[in-house]
């Protein structure tokens, strides 16, 4: 609904909103004393009446209908002509009695006056005629926002309402929690108080109860001592005895004990004795340690491309002869032509083999054992491998080859890109490994689908970590085709291999490791106590 910019002043702006024809002339009527006081302003009269003369004129029956009725009603009060003030008179005096009928023009006239102070005025109905015809020309938009406040303080006083109601509600509620946990409270100083009449009872009771026995036990004692002097040193006799025969027996055992323990122990040193002495001999006829005027190792010849085992080795560096190359003139063809040759042959001497052998050529072999191959050894190796050299291959054999985790990463590259998927066996040991390569190193086992059946990684620097790293990857399935696991001598104290006895005990071992025939984990540095709880282990399994 548009609205006009012009404000609503007044009541009479009604006028505005309609045609000139119909609009409505107000005239603004002055009343009887305005009027009166313009005259003596304009005639300059000084007022003489008051205020009640001016306003007697609005109560002047003779303008009024409603005097003609009163003289009706009252001919008698018409006919006398008496007026107020003479009745008044009548009243005043004391001495002369009323009659009936002045009684009954008294009450009459007193029922004049009322009705003549209730009646309402010119000045009255001029001003509900005005009310009445303004609100017939109140504006729609006034009468409409009238409702909307009329409603909105509807809405107020009912929101009013209902928060007194809710505070109301509140109260009680208080008061009613106030109310039980004030019984609650008068019920525990109840509880308490009954309580502690109990325990006083109780205590008096044990007390008594304790007076009693103390009592018979001083009873008792007396009897004793009259009574069982005898008995005492009988049986003092007998436990003397006793006491002396377990000694004896106690020291028999000991000596037993000692004799037959000195005795296994050197037996035990004996065995270990010839065990050590026949290690050394074996060790001797290998040429792994040095023995008494050993004999000189044969030569050994180069391999043949049939051979199914091969020994590994790097070439050894040749030192280059400088060769000063004359400078060339770039203008010339010859030149250009020299660098080229020479670019060309560099090129091929970085495509040859690091190794002394070409392994893409022994296409037979099955087992390859690294000799002094170090990180950059196994580089090469695994070059060759994944170029697809030596495809049979089942056994990788770089033990004592000081890899380190840069080869174990090499190692970890090349399974990924399945560069030996016939893979069974792969030794490790004495390398040098943390557990962090031994995480890169089954992850690329995984990754490549290599079903390893033996892993040997002995001799190595796995400690508690690694130890805790290969339980871990036990129960998340990282073994499921191994078969011999071999972590001997790798520095794993209690914590590492409880973790391991905990993992290959795992009630789902027959789904993680169902192919798992033997665990090594032996010359570690466990604590007495911690190999005692790992006594009952599987055969399959050894700490």
């Amino acid at each position: 609904m548009a609205f006009s910019s012009r404000n609503i002043k007044s009541e009479g702006d009604h006028n505005l909103y309609k045609a000139k024809g119909d609009q409505t002339r107000v005239i603004q009527r002055m009343t009887r004393e305005e009027r009166m006081a313009a005259l003596d302003v304009k005639n300059n009269v000084v007022e003489k009446d008051s205020d009640d003369d001016l306003d007697s004129d609005w109560f002047d029956s003779s303008d009024d209908d409603s005097s003609d009725d009163y003289s009706e009603s009252d001919p008698d009060a018409s006919k006398s002509g008496s007026s107020d003030d003479d009745s008044d008179d009548e009243e005043g005096k004391v001495d002369k009695e009323e009659t009936p009928a002045q009684k009954k023009k008294r009450l009459k006239k007193e029922a004049k006056k009322r009705r003549l102070a209730n009646r309402p005025t010119y000045r009255d109905k001029f001003d509900d005629w005005r009310e009445r015809r303004a609100k017939e020309r109140r504006h729609p938009t006034l009468v409409y926002y009238e409702k909307l406040m009329r409603k909105e303080q509807r809405k107020a006083d009912r929101l009013a309402e209902e928060a007194e109601d809710k505070r109301i509600e509140d109260e009680q509620i208080q008061r009613e929690e106030w109310r039980q946990r004030q019984e609650d409270e008068d019920f525990l100083a109840y509880a308490k108080e009954v309580d502690e009449k109990r325990y006083r009872l109780d205590k008096a009771r044990r007390t008594k109860e304790m007076e009693n026995t103390m009592c018979r036990m001083t009873l008792f004692e007396k009897w004793d001592l009259e009574n069982g002097v005898i008995n005492r040193k009988r049986q003092k006799e007998r436990d003397d005895k006793e006491k002396a025969d377990k000694e004896a027996d106690a020291t028999l055992a000991d000596t037993t004990f000692r004799k037959a323990k000195a005795h296994n122990a050197e037996l035990l040193r004996l065995e270990q004795e010839a065990d050590t002495q026949s290690a050394l001999r074996t060790m001797r006829r290998a040429g792994m340690i040095a023995g008494v005027n050993p004999p000189k190792p044969d030569a050994r010849g180069l391999p043949n491309e049939t051979d199914i085992e091969l020994l590994l080795k790097i070439k050894a560096k040749v030192e280059e002869e400088e060769t000063k190359e004359e400078p060339m003139q770039q203008d010339s063809r010859s030149g250009r032509r020299a660098a080229i040759k020479q670019h060309q042959t560099k090129k091929k001497e970085k495509e040859k083999s690091h190794l002394e052998v070409e392994l893409s050529r022994f296409r037979n072999v099955e087992k390859i054992q690294g000799s002094k191959l170090g990180a950059l050894g196994v580089r090469y190796l695994i070059t060759e491998l994944v170029k697809g050299a030596c495809p049979r291959l089942a056994t990788l054999d770089l033990g004592w080859n000081r890899i380190g985790r840069q080869g174990v990463q090499f190692l970890s590259d090349g399974f990924k890109r399945k560069c030996c998927p016939n893979l069974v066996r792969l030794d490790l040991r004495a390398n040098l490994l943390l557990p962090n390569a031994l995480e890169v190193l089954m992850e690329g086992l995984n990754m490549g689908d290599v079903k390893l059946r033996v892993l040997d990684l002995r001799a190595n620097a796995l400690k508690d970590e690694g130890g805790c790293v290969v339980a871990s990857l036990a129960l998340t399935g990282a073994f499921e085709s191994l078969e011999e696991l071999h972590l001997q001598s790798n520095d794993i104290r209690s914590k590492g291999l409880w973790a391991l006895f905990q993992a290959f005990q795992a009630v789902a071992r027959d789904k993680l490791f169902p192919n798992m025939v033997h665990v090594s984990a032996r010359y570690n540095k466990a604590a007495p106590d911690t190999l005692r709880q790992m006594r009952n282990c599987p055969p399959w399994i050894a700490f």
